[in-house]
């Protein structure tokens, strides 16, 4: 049916989509999918090909609050175009669990950006084009479940809720991360 509606046939093993790697290796019943190609466009499209690369994807202890946020009109015609929604935006495809508490952060200020928080997401492509050769790998022959849980406390400096992360893996490969704030305040 789905071959009818969209003139896809499955004879042909997918290798690449959207600019990111997918190679299978049936012997080790294991998938890789790798962001290196959409990593090198990403970098290229937002002019950081010369940039040093960095350790982390946010500043350790980075204060990204609403108080950042543009707040006259001349504030806001200052803003350089919509370059923090549109990196942002780019970042969310890149299927790096190491980057979702970054992204998170980032997501929440889609509207008004400021520009205090015009680098953080120039940052986590720094970080990621240093990191550009990893992989997400799924499967693999190990069948062991692992889970990683954190939390910071009162983390969200805007409403005093924490954030909490977690991250299940099966083999070689997450299978499962998450980033969102407790319903909770924290006081």
């Amino acid at each position: 049916m789905f071959s009818e509606k969209c003139g896809i046939s499955g004879e042909v093993e997918l290798l690449w989509t959207l600019g990111i790697g997918v190679n299978r290796d049936y012997r080790t019943r294991a998938i890789s999918v790798s962001p290196e190609t959409y990593t090198y466009n990403s970098v290229e499209r937002n002019g950081l090909q010369s940039a040093n690369t960095v350790t982390t994807p946010l500043v350790s202890g980075a204060n990204l609050t609403k108080d950042q946020c543009p707040k006259t009109t001349e504030e806001l015609q200052d803003m350089p175009g919509n370059s923090y929604r549109e990196l942002v935006g780019s970042l969310q495809y890149i299927p790096r669990p190491d980057i979702s508490f970054a992204l998170r952060r980032l997501t929440q200020f889609l509207e008004d950006p400021g520009h205090a928080r015009l680098e953080a997401p120039r940052r986590a492509l720094r970080y990621i084009k240093g990191t550009k050769n990893r992989s997400l790998n799924l499967g693999g022959d190990v069948a062991d479940l692992a889970e990683c849980m954190d939390s910071d406390w009162g983390g969200d400096r805007d409403d005093q809720k924490s954030i909490s992360a977690y991250i299940f893996r099966m083999g070689d490969g997450a299978i499962s991360s998450k980033t969102k704030n407790q319903t909770s305040v924290t006081l």
